[in-house]
């Protein structure tokens, strides 16, 4: 697991979120056996809306992943389940070596102007087009105008792939979670550029959130590739 990409799911459905915290984080101990992952990926069911801030600093507590990236939802995948309609928590967990993440946070009045230069949005995703990332991007549909925060990355980063989707299961703004590092976020759009030995392919889902719709592929020097369409089962 040091030298090579390794991705790890697991998924709950216990009904308290204590519980499901515990299930997750407990079957991904067992996978990781005591190693750090690069990324962690991690989507919470609106039923535990009232607790949305206390799933970051368990996770980072029990596991210490170097970056943290995630959401609300009405539904949640993992484990190649998705559970609709009923209390659910589920992390992606991944080693990525030589891959560099950085992570980003955009708040609407921080966006560009349609007519900026590039140069404007590598200082806001912090990373430059020369890099060639590809980026995962979640969003609050009620606070940040997405269509702009879109057309604007295809300006800057016209090779780069963008994937993601919409912040869910709110009634009203404010009530969707962007969990990003050590914060849970009500407002905006946060996620990760992928730069180095990693690439993104896109697979489009009827009726499936964003997230599920995403194929990871880690692309090695001389020739070697790796297809990765589901993640062990911790």
């Amino acid at each position: 697991m040091n030298s090579a990409v390794k991705w790890i799911s697991t998924l709950s459905d216990a009904a308290t979120l204590p519980q499901a915290l515990e299930d997750v984080v407990s079957s991904a101990e067992q996978s990781l056996q005591g190693r750090r992952p690069d990324l962690c990926l991690v989507f919470i069911s609106n039923h535990f809306l009232s607790s949305y801030e206390t799933v970051v600093p368990f996770l980072r507590e029990r596991l210490g992943p170097r970056v943290i990236l995630g959401c609300s939802g009405g539904g949640v995948v993992g484990r190649g389940q998705e559970i609709e309609h009923r209390p659910a928590l589920s992390i992606t967990l991944a080693k990525l070596p030589d891959v560099t993440i950085t992570p980003f946070r955009v708040a609407d009045s921080s966006l560009p102007g349609l007519d900026a230069s590039p140069r404007e949005w590598y200082h806001l995703m912090g990373v430059p087009s020369h890099e060639q990332p590809s980026f995962i991007v979640l969003a609050d549909p009620y606070s940040i105008r997405i269509e702009n925060l879109l057309m604007g990355m295809d300006y800057a980063y016209p090779k780069s792939v963008k994937v993601g989707g919409l912040a869910s299961g709110a009634t009203q703004p404010g009530e969707n979670a962007l969990y990003l590092n050590s914060v849970c976020y009500r407002s905006g759009a946060v996620g990760v550029a992928l730069s180095g030995n990693v690439a993104l392919d896109v697979l489009v889902a009827t009726d499936r959130p964003a997230h599920a719709c995403d194929q990871m592929r880690p692309e090695y020097p001389h020739g070697a590739r790796w297809s990765i369409s589901a993640a062990d089962p911790a």
